[in-house]
């Protein structure tokens, strides 16, 4: 499994170690292009967190 394969987005080759799949694509895609698919969150706040304040949000919005 250490062949080089090319990123389903960028097209570049990419190694096993700089590869992560993405159920997007439905294929292997470079890290650069995974980290670039989601926005920037400052490190402070956790994501998790924020999605889950949101479900609440609307969970209140809809029983009202």
């Amino acid at each position: 499994m250490n062949e080089i394969i090319q990123c389903e987005k960028c097209q570049k080759p990419v190694s096993p170690t700089q590869r992560i799949y993405s159920s997007i694509y439905h294929g292997y895609i470079c890290l650069s292009c995974y980290h670039n698919q989601f926005p920037k969150i400052p490190p402070t706040q956790k994501p998790l967190l924020i999605a889950g304040y949101h479900n609440h949000i609307h969970l209140l919005e809809k029983t009202s």
